[in-house]
């Protein structure tokens, strides 16, 4: 279960030791006053009722079968293979899990003015200066960066590539070719407009089908950004990831044998204030 693109946008972790679910307090959702204390008495309590959601587990995971003549030819690579990919597989599975919730937040914005997804045209990619507002709209609603000070932005590397090639903005470049080598984090690419850019090509690219991509003729593809202040996302484990290999079936010969992996988990958006998903076109998608 390694560490994914998406695992940085969350912020809050729980360990559910009895049941399936967990209540959690929403963090920053209190609602306060600014008067002064009353003298002598007691202020007025804030109220949590309103304050608080669950987050419930699902149960994952995936399994394949193994024959036993595979071992039996002595094909140690195939079978070595097979849990790789097994792996691999269940890798892409909960990134895809925890990035269809955070790319389903409520607070969009659109590159070059257009009015809805299916208005964007070829030409409205997203700059710094895209990114620089949707920054400014997370400080304009009091969301905490993470502890470093800075916030994060996840983005596709088709618009890593693209802000790469701007021209309009000096330095673009240089900020996004670091020359340390050596990343803080894994899938880190570096920190422009108050962001730590991770990259992450994990369902941020949709395809627009034909007709519904202003007015063009072929599928076009739609590109999701996001900038992600603290407390945007929880998770709450039941089950911690699990691998098995070898585990005979009910096979009576027992010839087969499973590869497994499972986990239970949930993931919950927290404060839909905390997020901004910038949505643009590029040029080096397929379908532009």
């Amino acid at each position: 279960d390694g560490v994914k693109a998406w695992d940085y946008a969350i912020s809050g972790e729980h360990r559910i030791t009895s049941g399936s679910s967990i209540l959690v307090p929403i963090p920053g959702s209190l609602t306060y006053g600014t008067t002064a204390l009353p003298d002598k008495a007691d202020p007025t309590l804030l109220d949590l009722t309103d304050s608080e959601t669950e987050i419930t587990t699902a149960q994952h995971g995936d399994a394949v079968v193994v024959m036993e003549q595979l071992y039996l030819q002595k094909d140690l690579n195939t079978v070595a293979a097979i849990g790789k990919a097994m792996l691999h597989a269940a890798n892409n599975k909960l990134e895809d899990i925890i990035g269809a919730v955070a790319l389903a937040g409520s607070n969009v914005q659109l590159v070059g003015g257009a009015a809805s997804a299916d208005d964007l045209t070829a030409d409205d990619q997203i700059t710094l200066k895209d990114i620089g507002r949707g920054v400014a709209k997370l400080r304009n609603r009091k969301i905490l960066p993470w502890e470093n000070g800075y916030y994060r932005l996840f983005l596709n590397s088709v618009v890593i590539q693209d802000l790469l090639e701007e021209t309009g903005l000096t330095g673009v470049t240089g900020v996004l070719s670091p020359t340390d080598s050596t990343p803080f984090e894994k899938g880190w690419v570096t920190r422009i407009a108050g962001c730590d850019v991770f990259r992450a090509d994990a369902l941020t690219i949709e395809s627009l089908a034909a007709g519904d991509d202003g007015g063009g003729d072929n599928d076009a593809d739609l590109v999701k950004s996001l900038i992600v202040g603290k407390d945007y996302m929880h998770r709450a484990t039941q089950l911690p990831f699990q691998a098995r290999f070898n585990a005979p079936l009910g096979d009576i010969m027992q010839r087969a044998y499973s590869y497994m992996w499972k986990k239970y988990f949930g993931v919950k958006r927290m404060r839909e204030a905390a997020a901004q998903r910038i949505l643009s076109r590029s040029p080096s998608c397929d379908n532009p």
